[in-house]
């Protein structure tokens, strides 16, 4: 009979088929913008779907479950049901199960969905694996069926205590809520693995458990393995399934089993529910029923009403409950803000976490408040007191309105006092409140708004409760299908607006225009929905013909007018008078490619040995002009006819002058490209000037972006008002092809229309740069910089004159007179310089905002302090002062060019150090100076391997530097985390990896795994001897022509230098794969008869090579291991009982017996984590 009963609901059948589409839209999308190697029906995408589709499913168990609970209340046949004889336990449990099992039925939904997805046509045929049937029943049985039970035990139990759906949607979205913030809280930009243990086994879907094997897999192993049900998964189950199951039984406890008499005002008696909603409970003379009689005014009864409205939601347990949950949440939210490069608790990044923390929970508090306030009356029984009331439609449907909206805008207010509490609470006191304002309650809160409106309307519109409820959540997760249609522009996307990151130096910059547009448009459109929804609203179960008032029919017109002329408009801006789609490197990339590679690839041309130029920039305008001569050389040995000149996207190239009687053959203006023929050829050796003038502004329009896009709000060349920073090469005209613009994985070749395979360079070739095929070694930089009147220009090199224009713009000339790449970075911002010395290196500069001081000193410091480490160990500073720049965060990242560094507003600016102990500034300044020494003193040759020259060895030498100044604890501890962010980043590789000696293609692998394997070399002959050699390989080729240093070449020095014996050792780092599998199984310790300790130690050691796509195969160990034994509790000197490096460990499970002078608490195999094991978790444990 239950079964039944849910059957006949439709909001069932809706949530079946949302379910299954959910699911097959999602898998078309994954096929059709696929990326790397993961096949969309492997066993990663069925767990991933799993876990996503329970997290979702959450509101549509509430919705399943809640409802038997609570319809004996609501339909008033609670009697009826206590007088068939029956008791607790049969009738909430048949309630449950029944519910509980169309859950599941629902729930299921997805494997059809995944299966029939996966053939849709448009897919690649490399990214569908064959079907397993295996992983689907894993899915469901370690992951889907238990996540609902826990999700459905927590409705029940809240929905039979209470009688009340309200209170169990609301428990469903805090319920969310802890989920959001154990992700929050294990971290964002960087995952806290010290504290993954905690948050996996309160993640109550297992998401992050989950992970606990997976983090490290290969690609093939993510498609073709399912994670087993060990470790940390089975206790998050046991747990998350006891808890469910003492919940299902406190449900059913929880039943009311009795009817509660009460006496009514005029003595008569009531029987009710003795639990019910506050609303039930209102004091009738508080309702605008008691006092709407007579003729009062449209606006006396939407005051009433309003007022009657927040007063009955306030005095709803459930919503009291939400507002201290969200605050508390909210709190914890906030301090997931340390995982954002350490930061201090700025007001841009509270806000952002609010936004992001808000993101789902407030999507679900506006869908079902609106549904709540539509239908509460009628749950409660007394809608028909209600209806029969001389009231306005109008006024009863605007005070529902505005009581959602004022739902939503407490939420933002509560984040916002709860943000100020959190910053005072840390020592914060740089309140912004105007930021905190403007930027929820312009920026963030109105998509929430119009997103509570359309949800009113649909309730309405619709007249059925859930099925309004899930179109609402079907427009709002409408937006992956269209990222794989490619229907980015927010016009196509209800209540989105142009995307773009608040900066503390640009503010919210030149992106206001487009977002009140939007702000407009949007507002238009909500006006419209709800416009229809007052039409279409009724009272009770009255069913009238649709007859709009004309006052109603005037505002509906009017809206949808005004939101096709405000559309009209901004597509106009953004698609006739600006570019859209907007500018994408990687079409205009592959673009070039096909139309000169093959005939350009292997053209002899010149190169640039001198730069001169005068830059024009107008940051108030976001602006720019170049005027430039380039020296150009012929290093080739014949002479050059043909010249290729490329442009940067989006640079306007005015004027070429190669002083030479040169040709214009072809002109490409969609790819920014000149071909021209010489009548006189370059002949080698010789020198040519080649003048240029180049210019970009910004468009007419306005532009709009999206967050999915993969295209950054700011292109490379585009001017900000505050913080500018742009690379000098890329606002000039460069000479010939480079395979610097081609795509090296074969999925986004095969996407873009190229070639799937890849020509890469060949390993013999080493007379050509990698990467910058059209720079030599530039003898010389002269660069004039002019900017606005309150800014100041920064460039590489000695500053010779500063001088003020007579309009009031500051002129600066800069000058580099010693052998560079030709590269420099070109900054302009309203700054503030601070200079610090030291004796005997160069000046550190610390330029940046005038609000952004919290850590200047320790900063340059810690510049210091690493620039005196590299110049000790690898030869003088390549500059004469350094001058580190802040940028605006729409330029992202940091970097050296020539001498001076640079970095985003949020790296390092305001490090918390309290926090990050000055380790990410010590990291940041190791990097740079590791740039400065190997990136601006060598020009690695391109070939195989190119990487390790380019990428390698400033990051491996910034390891070695860390390592040394860091004690072993502390040491240990970094490397654990950066060991597990190395296996995190390789599982998410899209892309084959390469040994060391062949990567030319990508290098996130390369930095942190060589980094780690550095400090193993250094602990086998010690990191100064390993810092000498790798000296030793800079000084021999530094500032060195054609022919340039290869991969062979450094390891061939590293072989000349280390001991034979240590020779195995780096064929495993340089030219395989390899990883490690290490572990202790067992330790104990017994006294021996001389009063000594006896250490007895199983381990577990094995060596493994991968190649592809990640097949691994097991190899000989051989392979030089420290075991050690400790006391107490930490990894430092006096923590050492015994250390000794093995060279005879026998691959697989053996044991290990030590006699020691004291009985240890720990005995650990690499205890030190110098090996790339993707489980460092064992390495060490505490003795018997």
């Amino acid at each position: 009979m239950e079964w039944l009963q849910q059957m006949r609901r439709p909001i069932i059948w809706f949530c079946l088929i949302a379910y299954f589409a959910l699911a097959f839209f999602d898998t078309v999308q994954s096929g059709w913008s696929a990326t790397g190697n993961i096949w969309i029906n492997g066993a990663d995408m069925i767990l991933r779907r799993a876990l996503i589709y329970s997290i979702i499913g959450t509101i549509a168990a509430a919705a399943i479950v809640s409802e038997p609970m609570c319809r004996d209340r609501q339909s008033r046949s609670q009697g009826l049901v206590l007088l068939a004889g029956t008791n607790r336990w049969v009738l909430g449990g048949g309630r449950f199960l029944a519910a509980f099992f169309v859950v599941l039925l629902t729930a299921m939904m997805f494997v059809p969905g995944v299966i029939l997805g996966s053939f849709v046509s448009g897919t690649p045929a490399e990214q569908v694996g064959p079907f397993v049937p295996g992983h689907y029943a894993n899915a469901f049985v370690q992951y889907v069926l238990p996540n609902f039970l826990i999700t459905s035990a927590l409705i029940y139990a809240v929905a039979a205590r209470t009688q009340s759906q309200t209170a169990a949607f609301s428990v469903a979205i805090g319920y969310l809520a802890l989920w959001i913030l154990t992700r929050m809280m294990l971290g964002q930009d960087i995952l806290r693995h010290d504290v993954f243990t905690k948050y996996a086994l309160m993640d109550p879907y297992a998401s992050i458990a989950s992970n606990e094997f997976t983090c490290g897999w290969t690609n093939l192993e993510k498609n073709t393995t399912f994670p087993p049900f060990a470790g940390l998964l089975v206790w998050n189950r046991l747990l998350w399934i006891s808890v469910s199951l003492g919940l299902i039984a406190l449900g059913t406890l929880g039943i009311p089993w009795r009817l509660d008499s009460r006496k009514t005002r005029n003595g008569s008696a009531a029987v009710e529910f003795n639990l019910s909603d506050s609303s039930d409970k209102s004091d009738p003379s508080d309702s605008p029923i008691a006092v709407a009689t007579g003729q009062a005014t449209f606006t006396t009864q939407l005051g009433q009403m309003i007022v009657w409205e927040l007063r009955d939601i306030w005095r709803t347990p459930g919503v009291r409950i939400m507002f201290a949950f969200a605050a508390l949440t909210l709190w914890w939210s906030a301090a997931s803000a340390v995982t954002h490069q350490f930061s201090l608790p700025s007001t841009d990044l509270l806000v952002h976490n609010a936004g992001f923390y808000f993101d789902k929970i407030l999507v679900l508090v506006a869908i079902w408040g609106a549904a709540n306030l539509m239908w509460r009356e009628q749950s409660v029984g007394v809608s028909e007191l209600f209806d029969v009331q001389p009231t306005s439609d109008g006024a009863r449907f605007l005070s529902k309105t505005i009581a959602l909206v004022a739902i939503v805008l407490a939420f933002w207010l509560v984040s916002i006092g709860v943000g100020l509490l959190y910053q005072a609470v840390h020592g914060y006191y740089h309140f912004e409140l105007g930021l905190y304002f403007t930027d929820s309650f312009i920026f963030k809160a109105p998509y929430y708004l119009w997103l509570a409106v359309l949800a009113l309307a649909m309730q309405a519109v619709i007249g059925r409760r859930y099925i309004a409820i899930g179109v609402v959540l079907l427009i709002y997760v409408s937006e992956t299908l269209l990222d794989a249609l490619g229907w980015h522009h927010p016009m196509f996307r209800y209540g989105r607006v142009s995307f773009f990151w608040y900066s503390l130096m640009d503010g919210y910059g030149h992106f206001w225009k487009a977002h009140c547009w939007f702000l407009l448009y949007w507002t238009l459109g909500a006006t419209s929905v709800w416009s229809l929804g007052l039409i279409c609203f009724r009272r009770g179960r009255e069913q009238r013909r649709i007859a709009p008032s004309r006052g109603q029919a005037t505002l509906l017109l009017f809206s949808v007018v005004g939101f096709l002329v405000a559309g009209a408009h901004i597509w106009r801006e953004s698609t006739v008078r600006a570019q859209w789609p907007p500018m994408d490197s990687n079409q205009q990339m592959a673009q070039v490619e096909k139309a000169f590679a093959s005939t350009w690839r292997n053209e002899p041309q010149p190169r640039i040995v001198a730069l001169k130029g005068e830059l024009d920039l107008y940051p108030s305008e976001r602006r720019f002009r170049f005027s430039g001569e380039q020296t150009l050389k012929n290093f080739s040995d014949e002479p050059i006819q043909r010249l290729l000149i490329l442009g940067e996207p989006g640079l306007v190239i005015e004027e070429l002058d190669l002083g030479v009687n040169a040709k214009l053959v072809a002109q490409h203006e969609e790819l920014n490209a000149y071909e021209l023929e010489l009548a006189d050829p370059i002949k080698p050796g010789e020198r040519h000037v080649l003048k240029f003038v180049s210019s970009c502004a910004p468009p007419a329009g306005f532009a709009v972006h999206a967050p999915n896009d993969d295209i950054p709000e700011v292109a490379a060349i585009e001017v900000v008002g505050n913080g500018t920073s742009l690379l000098n090469l890329q606002l000039m005209p460069a000479i010939g092809y480079s395979d610097r613009v081609e795509h090296k994985p074969a999925w986004k070749r095969r996407k873009l229309g190229l070639e799937t395979d890849w020509r890469q360079p060949s390993a013999d070739d080493v007379s050509r740069p990698h990467e910058t095929d059209h720079l030599a070694w530039v003898e010389k930089i002269d660069m004039s910089i002019r900017t606005d009147p309150d800014q100041s220009a920064w460039h590489a090199g000695k500053l010779l004159r500063e001088w003020t224009e007579p309009d009031g713009r500051r002129g600066y000339q800069y000058l580099l007179d010693w052998p560079t790449r030709g590269w420099s970075v070109i900054l302009s911002g309203r700054y503030r310089e601070q200079r610090f010395q030291c004796d005997g290196l160069p000046d550190v500069i610390m330029v940046h905002d005038p609000e952004h001081d919290h850590v200047i000193i320790e900063f340059a410091t810690a510049i210091h302090d690493a620039m005196a480490h590299f110049a000790a160990r690898y030869g003088p500073p390549p500059f004469e002062s350094f001058p580190m720049v802040e940028q605006s965060l729409h330029f992202n990242g940091m970097g050296v060019r020539s001498g001076i560094g640079f970095s985003s507003e949020i790296l390092g600016w305001k490090s918390d150090l309290k926090v990050s102990r000055g380790e990410d500034l010590a990291k940041m300044s190791a990097h740079m100076m590791g740039m400065a020494w190997f990136n601006d003193q060598l020009i690695p040759a391109n070939t195989p391997g190119a990487k390790t020259i380019h990428a390698g060895l400033p990051y491996w030498t910034a390891a070695l530097y860390l390592h040394q100044r860091r004690g072993p604890s502390l040491d240990r501890g970094l490397r654990w985390q950066e060991m597990m962010e190395l296996f995190r980043g390789r599982s998410a590789l899209t892309d084959e990896e390469n040994p060391f000696t062949e990567e030319i293609k990508d290098s996130t692998v390369l930095r942190r795994k060589g980094g780690i394997l550095m400090t193993y070399l250094a602990s086998l002959i010690g990191p100064q001897e390993l810092e000498r050699i790798i000296g030793e390989f800079l000084t021999q080729w530094k500032y060195r022509d054609a022919p340039y240093p290869t991969a062979q070449d450094f390891l061939a020095h590293l072989r000349s230098r280390l001991p034979e014996e240590y020779h195995p050792q780096l064929s495993d780092i340089f030219e395989h794969i390899t990883t490690w599998q290490l572990g202790v199984v067992d330790a104990e310790a017994e006294p021996t008869s001389d009063n000594r300790w006896k250490l007895t130690a199983t381990i577990e050691a094995k060596k493994f090579r991968t190649t592809g796509w990640g097949e691994r195969s097991e190899v000989a160990l051989e392979t030089p291991i420290t075991i050690a034994s400790f006391r107490g509790r930490n990894f430092s000197k006096e923590d050492l009982i015994h250390s000794e490096l093995k060279t005879d460990i026998p691959d697989g499970r053996s044991e290990i017996t030590l006699i020691l002078d004291e009985r240890p608490t720990r005995f650990g195999i690499d205890p030190y984590l110098l090996l790339p094991d993707r489980n460092p978790h064992d390495n060490v444990r505490p003795v018997r």
